[in-house]
């Protein structure tokens, strides 16, 4: 299997004929990037992942190697490419989180507002606040696994249809609240989908014009989109195929590329390639989207445990606004946040200490727990590689 690594730094003519002019490594400049692109080919084979995506920026340096490594389809002759789509799912909250940031900034809303100022929601939710929405305390019930259950349970599920937003949010209606809002932790897609409509009810836009808009056109992200329905034909062509191998249909490995994505919605509809998800994530990093005080709240933590807030003065660990946040998870400080969807999976993950920025795109999802992927698999031997030899910087 032929695998690619394509070096992404202004004026460079070729990988590594300039790398010795920014930085040295513990080991050769040639060898870092090398090593790297074993690690992705091995893994791959190892975890039998048809194609990956993998992006590792240095913040020290500003040094960006991008690596592709497989084949778009399952035992397939077309290799992977750099243009390549991949669905990265939850990695798309950051996006949603930042929005509504950045409105907080203009004086359009704040954080603190009750959802009910916005939305037309059931009483049992009306005190709940757009805070508590993105840090996941609001105790809403998490609709996909209603939906994920009816796709299990009816193999001639249509993975074609087009759901709308009510539809998604009467599956959470339908539940009791996990617990009184402000008082515990529980992942819910249906806190960002929720987050999505106030955007479009604040800022009177499609949502998909906003993300564009404020992220994708101005900073760049020219291979980032949120499309959260069927792909239109140039997508397609442009997508890796992505394959269902958790145990939710009754044949797998199962090709689910053309699978309608309005489910996601805005909790994980956006496609994209990893040196735009690694991009993405060092802006984040860098503190460049927001105002110092928005910028702050970005990171405020609550705890997984009780949902309760963690002074920023304690080395904790817990999740932030679309962003995860722990010591151990990598061996070090880490921010993240992994995605996955029917067919995919990706994870995307910023080093404080080492100063790194990894992002990992596949077309496979092989658990529908993010620390049993295979991404989680791959990007940890990618990064225990990065920070033994980033010792003897």
């Amino acid at each position: 299997m032929k695998t690619k690594i394509i070096k992404v730094f202004t004026s460079a003519i070729c990988l590594f004929s300039s790398l010795s002019l920014q930085y040295a490594h513990a080991t050769s400049d040639i060898d870092f990037g090398m090593n790297l692109k074993r690690i992705i080919d091995k893994d791959r084979a190892l975890y039998q992942i048809p194609g990956v995506e993998v992006t590792v920026i240095s913040l020290k340096t500003g040094l960006i190697s991008d690596f592709v490594s497989g084949t778009t389809t399952i035992n397939g002759n077309t290799d992977v490419n750099d243009w390549n789509l991949f669905q990265v799912g939850s990695e798309t909250k950051s996006f949603i989180a930042i929005t509504l940031l950045q409105l907080e900034a203009q004086g359009a809303l704040s954080l603190d507002d009750k959802i009910s100022k916005w939305l037309l929601v059931k009483p049992e939710w009306s005190d709940i606040t757009i805070r508590q929405l993105l840090n996941h305390t609001s105790g809403i019930y998490n609709y996909t696994d209603t939906l994920m259950m009816m796709i299990l349970q009816n193999p001639d599920f249509d993975l074609s249809n087009q759901w709308t937003n009510e539809e998604l949010i009467s599956m959470s209606e339908d539940q009791p609240l996990y617990f009184a809002p402000g008082t515990g932790w529980h992942y819910s897609n249906a806190n960002y989908t929720l987050a999505g409509m106030i955007i479009e009810k604040v800022t009177g836009h499609n949502l998909a014009d906003e993300i564009e808009g404020r992220f994708t056109r101005p900073l760049y992200l020219e291979n980032t989109y949120y499309i959260p329905g069927i792909y239109p034909q140039n997508i397609l062509d442009r997508m890796a195929h992505g394959y269902s191998a958790s145990g939710l249909f009754p044949v797998e490995p199962k090709d689910v590329t053309e699978a309608n994505m309005s489910w996601a919605n805005s909790a994980g509809a956006v496609v994209s390639t990893s040196h735009d998800m690694a991009m993405w994530l060092r802006l984040l990093a860098n503190g460049e989207l927001l105002p110092e005080k928005q910028n702050n709240e970005l990171f405020e933590l609550v705890n997984q445990a009780d949902g309760k807030s963690i002074p920023s003065t304690m080395n904790a660990s817990g999740y932030s606004l679309g962003l995860f946040h722990d010591y151990h998870s990598f061996n070090e400080e880490t921010w993240y946040h992994s995605g996955g969807t029917l067919g995919y999976s990706a994870l995307m993950v910023w080093l404080k200490s080492s100063n790194y920025i990894v992002a990992v795109n596949v077309n496979h999802i092989n658990s529908d727990d993010p620390a049993k992927r295979d991404t989680y698999l791959l990007t940890r031997d990618l990064i225990s590689y990065i920070q033994s030899d980033t010792l003897g910087d």
